[in-house]
């Protein structure tokens, strides 16, 4: 997808049709060793590492089949939402955990997603457990804020918690899951299925709508992106592992391909 020296030239001569600059420099999407370019998961692994949200393993793999841990979890949510460090971390500890010390290397990040995503169990957060998937519905719909829209998705939700029930029909509401039939809600999470899940979370919150416009060339399209929220200046988008610049009320900047599919798929909206 990406053809870099292509794409140079592209944005320059539509800075200068467009009289407005755009953000141009070029991403080099990370290749990780374990996912292959067009595999599942890959285009929403791609735009969180490209975003820094998420990273991979020092060995070129991201771990995408990996089970998730709950503290990786909670690290994402994070960072994603750019959520601020409570004041008192110990205390916020001390208040709902007995298995997470002040010293813990994730302790700031842990108590900085309690207890509006997280609470634990029983005093135990569980850290290096993996995050079971009606779990991962829970924490998502908590950390984005997503509610019941009141549609019936047809999700078989017959083995699903009773916690938990409602929060996996609003990830199908959303379009958030397609496993309609059999969600596996106890079944753990894997490291690419969240980055899958935190995607198109994110985006379903803000409602985007693409439009591509023609430009100069036939593999190059000129995206704007607008997002249905009072305040849109206060996020940032990515398309294809590119920000695009905020403009007149739309998010604006070159793509190199002519599918709105594939920008979809590649699309990426945090809060600054």
């Amino acid at each position: 997808m990406k053809q870099i020296k292509g794409k140079k030239l592209m944005t320059s001569l539509l800075a200068a049709a467009l009289t407005t600059t755009l953000l141009t420099t070029p991403v080099f999407a990370k290749e990780f060793t374990d996912i292959d370019r067009g595999a599942s998961h890959y285009d929403s692994v791609t735009a969180l590492y490209d975003a820094g949200i998420v990273s991979g393993y020092t060995d070129g793999t991201f771990g995408v089949n990996d089970k998730l841990q709950r503290r990786h979890g909670a690290a994402l949510f994070a960072k994603s939402l750019s959520l601020p460090v409570p004041s008192d971390v110990s205390a916020v500890l001390k208040e709902y955990y007995v298995d997470v010390p002040s010293n813990d290397p994730y302790a700031s990040i842990i108590a900085t997603v309690t207890p509006s995503i997280f609470k634990g169990s029983n005093g135990i957060f569980g850290a290096t457990q993996a995050l079971t998937r009606e779990q991962m519905a829970t924490t998502i719909v908590k950390a984005i804020g997503l509610t019941d829209n009141g549609t019936n998705p047809g999700i078989n939700l017959s083995n699903v918690s009773a916690s938990h029930k409602a929060n996996v029909k609003i990830l199908a509401q959303y379009g958030i899951t397609n496993q309609f039939s059999n969600f596996s809600p106890g079944d753990s999470v894997t490291r690419g299925q969240f980055a899958t899940f935190l995607q198109k979370a994110l985006n379903a919150k803000v409602s985007p709508s693409i439009a591509l416009e023609d430009g100069f060339f036939a593999f190059n399209k000129l995206a704007k992106v607008t997002l249905q929220v009072s305040n849109p200046a206060d996020y940032k988008v990515y398309a294809e592992g590119d920000p695009l610049e905020y403009k007149n009320g739309a998010f604006v900047g070159v793509v190199e391909t002519t599918s709105l599919q594939e920008v979809k798929n590649s699309l990426l909206v945090i809060k600054k």
